[in-house]
């Protein structure tokens, strides 16, 4: 879907009369669809091309709180952000990150949780990119959000590539910003602070960038020193690292040059924002039903019981994405939703791809810095990974 720069350009941060009527009864058709004994309440808000809706459904009750964002409009962009700006030094809640964005003058308009986390040192599973350079880059095909340079957006999957070429030899990277292990090789960059793994198996080279790289060019470095047992545990900011077990760490040695091509595929697009969840609900237009063994699921649990959710669509024809929060686990207030269910809310609404972010007490929705869904975690908002967030240009 296509951020198209000529059609339906908006001039006025309020929404006129025709279409906020518009987007009421639309509303009300959808809700009358979905749920038998609708009651439904709503409060609407224009900012930026963002509509902020809430819909309440007395059977259930399920309550839904709705982002429609218009791809027509140019006065904002996507993008994401991470637990306290590196990748394992914990959690963050989604409001936090927020606020910690617009110290940076990002000027957020809205925000959701994203992608689903653990281990350890909890972080989140997929890829990630932000302002076209990799967060994050595992070796797992999954189905991922992205937005192009062009600004095209698409949903699809997508997995990371990396290759080291340094005297006639070539590395494959195993991932970017991941724990390296033995024999495999990984590249670290100003996302990952803090040094892994450290023992006589993996040792770390001190990389000086060259030039700027860019995902899907080659840029090339030059090799500053080996770290071995090092007796700081953190990288070093301004600099990249190449993390190499046993069977890899003789082939580069100091002061070499060395090119390393960072790149996701398929190949032929040039990301702009990347980011994960799992599994997709709806398909080129068709909605997904069996979601046993789909993605790595095997937990029926997860798609068959009713949860907190949140996920995003993209409607092609009407050039709208939607991003959706579902209150649920508070009988009386809001049970939540199953997968399919899920999946045929965002159908009904228009979409023709799909995708699930992480749920339970993880869900949640911030709009003009205010948190507009009810968490049901017991002390409210949860600490997450990462979210995706949409600023002002």
């Amino acid at each position: 879907m296509k951020r198209n720069r000529d059609f339906l350009k908006r001039t006025d941060m309020k929404l006129d009369f025709p279409r906020s009527l518009f987007l009421v009864l639309f509303t009300f058709l959808i809700v009358n669809t979905f749920a038998s004994v609708p009651d439904t309440t709503m409060v609407v808000k224009g900012v930026y091309g963002v509509v902020y809706s809430k819909i309440t459904f007395r059977k259930g009750p399920i309550v839904i709180h709705q982002l429609r964002i218009d791809m027509s409009c140019e006065k904002f962009e996507f993008s994401g952000s991470i637990a306290n700006s590196y990748l394992g030094f914990g959690l963050e809640k989604t409001s936090r990150m927020v606020a910690r964005e617009n110290k940076k003058e990002n000027r957020v308009i809205a925000a959701v949780n994203a992608d689903f986390f653990g281990g350890e040192r909890p972080v989140f599973e997929n890829c990630m990119i932000v302002d076209g350079e990799f967060v994050k880059g595992v070796k797992m095909s999954r189905t991922l959000f992205m937005e192009d340079e062009q600004g095209i957006v698409h949903l699809d999957n997508y997995q990371f590539n990396g290759i080291c070429m340094v005297n006639n030899d070539t590395l494959v990277l195993d991932g970017l910003n991941v724990p390296v292990e033995k024999h495999k090789s990984c590249f670290y960059n100003k996302f990952y602070r803090r040094m892994p793994v450290q023992n006589d198996s993996v040792v770390y080279w001190k990389l000086k960038p060259l030039k700027k790289d860019v995902i899907g060019s080659v840029g090339s470095y030059q090799v500053e020193e080996c770290l071995v047992n090092p007796d700081s545990l953190n990288f070093v900011l301004g600099r990249k690292y190449l993390g190499l077990g046993c069977s890899a760490k003789k082939i580069i040695r100091e002061n070499d040059t060395i090119d390393i091509r960072l790149s996701i595929s398929p190949e032929g697009v040039a990301p702009h924002f990347l980011i994960g969840g799992l599994p997709r609900l709806i398909q080129n237009g068709k909605r997904i039903v069996n979601f046993k063994n789909r993605e790595g699921l095997s937990r029926k649990g997860f798609w068959k019981d009713r949860h907190p959710r949140t996920a995003i669509g993209l409607d092609h024809k009407n050039n709208y994405l939607y991003i959706v929060v579902v209150d649920g686990r508070q009988p009386g207030y809001s049970m939540g939703m199953k997968l399919k269910e899920l999946g045929k809310y965002l159908k009904k609404l228009g979409c023709d791809d799909a995708l699930n972010f992480d749920g339970g007490g993880s869900s949640a929705m911030i709009f003009n810095q205010v948190l507009m869904n009810k968490p049901s975690d017991k002390n409210g908002e949860r600490d997450v990974s990462n979210i995706f967030l949409i600023r002002k240009r």
